[in-house]
């Protein structure tokens, strides 16, 4: 019932808290953070072609949401049941950031990856909070952010990832923690010039199918932003895929064992790879 501040500070505060960590580090584990399952959720942004189909009027638009297939995007996306949000990690990285010049790579490639986080996000849902999205944990009290419209969202998503590709520096800082394109990729990646040239491979690939969106809604528009990302150059070989490799032995990605386990219409060998 009583008590006092004398020290306030210093009790309450953790002597062995980390309290600078390499960026790079964040950005690995937001890339690591698992985005959705294999099932209908994901053939929306055409990841394969799914031989089951969940029917136009269910789990597409989301009527029915029993299977928990159609989770694993919004957990990650605002940390729900445990999750670990990515947006969350983007937004930290790009507030420390924010005015530097020297780790402008680093900067690019978050840019080009919360794009695409958000881009499956709105993808799903339509209208979602987009500007004010992971704020809350940096000092801003954006506690109940605001639900952007969707074409604003994805004119903003055009702005991050151009602008972002038009950073991309081969003679800058080279991000070795990158899960992609860095040391420790599938196919390892040691300089920072061959590290954003796979980048911008990956940007103008997402950047291809924000056009695509237009397509039904502003052919012309479409038609522009396309011809811009084949013009940068995108992916074009198994060799420029952004996957996370997991090792086996250590750790299974659970996507695989979900896909095994709980749905028999497939017919798959589980593999330690998870593929953009």
């Amino acid at each position: 019932m009583s008590g006092c501040d004398k020290d306030f500070v210093e009790v309450n505060t953790d002597p062995f808290q980390i309290n600078d960590l390499d960026l790079g580090l964040v950005f690995a584990g937001a890339q690591r953070t698992h985005l959705g399952g294999w099932e209908s959720d994901n053939t929306i942004v055409q990841q394969f072609v799914n031989p089951f189909n969940d029917g136009a009027t269910l789990a597409f638009n989301f009527n029915e949401d029993i299977n928990n297939f159609q989770l694993g995007a919004w957990d990650q996306y605002d940390g729900s049941n445990g999750a670990a949000p990515a947006i969350k990690a983007f937004v930290h990285i790009l507030n420390r950031l924010e005015g530097t010049t020297d780790q402008v790579n680093l900067q690019s490639i978050t840019r080009i990856w919360k794009a695409f986080v958000m881009m499956d996000i709105v993808d799903h849902y339509g209208d979602v909070p987009y500007f004010d999205a992971g704020h809350a944990t940096e000092g801003e009290e954006y506690f109940y952010p605001a639900y952007d419209d969707d074409e604003a969202i994805y004119e903003d998503l055009y702005f991050e990832i151009t602008e972002a590709l038009a950073a991309l520096n081969p003679n800058g800082d080279f991000v070795s923690a990158d899960l992609f394109y860095g040391l420790h990729a599938y196919y390892p990646i040691s300089g920072a010039a061959d590290q954003v040239a796979q980048w911008q491979k990956l940007g103008n690939s997402l950047l291809l199918r924000l056009g695509m969106r237009y397509s039904k809604i502003d052919a012309t528009k479409a038609a522009d932003i396309v011809s811009e990302a084949f013009n940068g150059g995108v992916m074009t070989s198994n060799t420029d895929n952004a996957f996370v490799v997991y090792d086996g032995t250590f750790y299974t990605n659970t996507s695989n064992n979900n896909l095994i386990n709980n749905n028999p219409r497939f017919i798959m060998q589980q593999s330690p790879l998870w593929i953009f």
